[in-house]
């Protein structure tokens, strides 16, 4: 096997993480031997689609057996190992904080030369550049996050609820299933990197774009402008099962996935 060997790390995997992992064991590796690596992702709940990703690939490379691991607490679990150095060969993270530290203690494979790159978009590569403050490329985003709100079809059927298309109407439908005892939002701001989710979607479209250009000119000028988006996320977080950061991520997509909250 090949010595001392960097990751590939990627922030949304696909497909294509597994043509790339093909192309890079295989230049030390005799096609005949069976090669076994393994990917590491960092969302429990996509393990269906992984498991799919990975079955596909084996089949069209039999000589190469992917292990897929996909625990509840990533973050620690890959702190862990990388401590310990049993750092997996591919590894999907978000695009956040995390991804930048572990960017920048140089264990990640240099990709910025790899031809693979030029099958993404640029927008995507800057964005990558931008978030770790350096030209080099150590992962590979291969799509966007959409930002909404997700609701519940079936509790939504069950109870013949119109979806809620104003914040007046959000507002008022939580009231009303709160006021029946039901949850209307599970919130995991354990992991605060989840706050952005409600923060991002209402501060794009209530604060002026000006404020989001943070300069040495401007600093503390849009203030202000943070002021009703916080001020709504607090009135969400009244409609929420409580206690919102005693709850992890997976702990609230798991109860929404189980029909907890609407």
């Amino acid at each position: 096997m090949i010595k001392n060997k960097k990751i590939f790390i990627w922030l949304i995997v696909i497909l294509v993480i597994m043509l790339a992992a093909w192309s890079f064991f295989s230049k030390s590796e005799s096609p005949k031997r069976k090669i076994n690596i393994e990917l590491f992702e960092f969302k429990p709940e996509a393990g269906g689609t992984f498991r799919q990703l990975v079955d596909r690939f084996e089949k069209q490379n039999p000589n190469i057996h992917v292990e897929l691991s996909a625990p509840g607490d990533a973050y620690t679990v890959l702190k862990t190992r990388m401590v310990k150095g049993k750092a997996p060969d591919l590894i999907g993270l978000g695009g956040e904080q995390y991804y930048v530290d572990y960017a920048k203690s140089n264990i990640f494979a240099d990709l910025s030369n790899d031809s693979l790159i030029k099958k993404f978009s640029p927008s995507y590569i800057k964005s990558m550049q931008y978030l770790q403050n350096d030209n080099k490329i150590y992962g590979v985003p291969y799509v966007a996050n959409v930002s909404g709100v997700l609701y519940n079809k079936q509790l939504f059927a069950k109870d013949h609820l119109q979806i809620p298309k104003t914040w007046d109407q959000l507002i008022a439908l939580s009231k009303s299933l709160k006021s029946q005892g039901k949850t209307p939002f599970y919130m995991g701001y354990k992991d605060d990197w989840t706050i952005q989710s409600s923060f991002g979607p209402l501060a794009a479209n209530l604060m002026n774009p000006k404020a989001f250009v943070i300069s040495n000119n401007n600093i503390g000028k849009y203030d202000k402008q943070y002021n009703l988006p916080l001020e709504r996320m607090k009135e969400l977080s009244k409609y929420s099962q409580g206690d919102v950061f005693s709850y992890n991520y997976n702990d609230a997509t798991s109860a929404f996935a189980q029909g907890k909250s609407y």
